[in-house]
């Protein structure tokens, strides 16, 4: 079929960007954006060890100037701690705050809501028939050797869409 392949990859970019555009709309009303967002989910994913500021860019995929930039900001926000390692002194870890804690599960809920308002409009079915195929595309993806930024690290929750800490 000819064209077939470009109108795939529009219709995919395209579902792309309502749905950041969802996500964006679901974070204005906690008074996030998607990066700070995804630094609060990260820590909160470490748990009471908290995660050090290197370990949080490797996990995003960002270099660590940037989330050094927000991180700082955040926490003068009143959302993270930044806290001594009890594991190594030398070391900081960082953790949510109360705040920052009660600010996450808000902003999840919402952002739930906001999908779900698209996502269950399609079977469980067509769910999971589309999350098996993003899947499978994402496999070839990783795996395709003219790619100038091979992406064998992106896994199917991995978001890329945009640059880490990119505005929307």
């Amino acid at each position: 079929m000819a064209g077939m392949p470009t109108q795939l990859v529009r219709r995919v970019l395209l579902a792309g960007e309502r749905l950041r555009r969802c996500l964006d709309q679901s974070y204005t009303q906690s008074e996030l954006n998607g990066p700070r967002v995804d630094v609060l989910e990260t820590i909160a994913a470490a748990g009471s060890k908290g995660c050090s500021q290197t370990e949080l860019a490797a996990e995003l995929g960002a270099a660590e100037s940037s989330v050094s930039t927000i991180v700082e900001r955040m926490r003068r926000d009143g959302l993270l701690l930044r806290m001594r390692s009890r594991q190594d002194r030398r070391c900081s870890v960082l953790l949510l705050t109360e705040v920052g804690g009660k600010r996450l599960a808000s902003v999840m809920q919402s952002r739930d809501r906001h999908l779900s308002q698209w996502i269950d409009r399609l079977s469980t079915v067509d769910q999971q028939q589309l999350c098996d195929v993003l899947d499978r595309l994402l496999v070839v993806l990783s795996e395709n050797p003219l790619s100038e930024n091979p992406l064998s690290e992106t896994t199917p929750d991995a978001d890329t869409s945009r640059k880490w800490g990119e505005a929307a």
